[in-house]
């Protein structure tokens, strides 16, 4: 019986990914007001603590400062 060929799962996959843009996203648009994510999930750390360590880089919601107040 011919032996099976070890799977590394720590290599990065065999296809290039494309490269990344080159504009990060800060949560600020280019006029200086935040980007409105009020129809995003409301991030549950900023809703039990009232902040989130992520601040402007989170995905998530945050009512009040990335769009209108709940």
């Amino acid at each position: 019986m011919p032996k099976r060929k070890k799977q590394n799962h720590h290599q990065p996959p065999t296809q290039q990914q494309p490269p990344l843009p080159e504009r990060e996203e800060t949560g600020d648009e280019e006029d200086g007001s935040p980007i409105d994510k009020s129809d995003r999930p409301v991030c549950r750390h900023f809703a039990k603590k009232g902040h989130c360590r992520y601040e402007d880089l989170c995905a998530f919601y945050h009512p009040g400062v990335n769009g209108p107040p709940l």
